[in-house]
């Protein structure tokens, strides 16, 4: 996604945004597809869904995962690193509230506006919140204090007590864990709490080592790669 991303966006003016906002809305239901195929067992499934605040017809966030009383809620949104974070070192705090800070306020605010409304939430305690990007903010703790500062300060759901950003490629790590059976939410429990928090990749390698493709990410890639083979021989 990374790599093709930045391909398609070369086609375009720079100040031209309709392809890549297309883009993003390919890549919001990549990730509700692949959450969907990944919840089995005792993981639940939550499509997005709109609901209604006062005359507004609001839309909620992009899927969301339940286990018990543990809700995990996905915003998936198909930024990448500002170029001039990458290239000159700037523009940092504009890219961790584009990549993590709205995105998490977004979702939160969501989640508080239809909390006591929607069924499928009755009886949650807890709930995490992902911002899943085709890359992350890196694990520096300066910036992570600012950031879950904010948070804490504007979040309006009280269950919500965890939040991150993650890449896609660890976002699909994480699915994969879920396909094994393993509890996803004690995991991001622990992660969160860390006194300095290591990209979450590096994280789940030191605790599960072999990290596969997920099914769907096999079925797809097959299908792909027969198709390119067709074409070709």
């Amino acid at each position: 996604f990374e790599k093709i991303f930045w391909l398609i966006r070369d086609c375009y003016p720079e100040d031209d945004s309709r392809a890549m906002a297309f883009f993003g809305r390919l890549f919001e239901r990549y990730i509700q597809d692949a959450t969907k195929d990944a919840c089995i067992n005792d993981y639940i499934y939550i499509d997005e869904f709109q609901f209604q605040v006062k005359k507004n017809k609001l839309k909620s966030s992009d899927a969301y995962i339940r286990k018990g009383k543990d809700l995990l809620v996905v915003e998936a949104k198909g930024f990448s690193v500002l170029v001039d974070c990458m290239s000159k070192t700037e523009k940092i705090e504009n890219n961790n509230k584009k990549l993590f800070v709205t995105p998490i306020l977004q979702a939160d605010n969501c989640l508080d506006k239809s909390f006591d409304s929607k069924k499928e939430f009755k009886g949650v305690e807890e709930a995490f919140i992902i911002s899943v990007t085709l890359d992350n903010i890196n694990a520096v703790p300066n910036y992570y204090n600012d950031i879950h500062r904010e948070i804490d300060e504007k979040k309006k759901c009280e269950s919500v007590n965890y939040y991150f950003n993650f890449s896609i490629e660890e976002y699909e790590m994480l699915l994969y864990l879920i396909e094994q059976g393993i509890d996803i939410f004690s995991m991001l429990r622990e992660y969160f709490s860390q006194g300095v928090l290591s990209p979450f990749s590096n994280y789940i390698r030191e605790r599960v080592p072999d990290i596969n493709m997920t099914r769907f990410m096999e079925r797809n890639y097959k299908a792909a790669s027969d198709e390119m083979k067709r074409i070709l021989w």
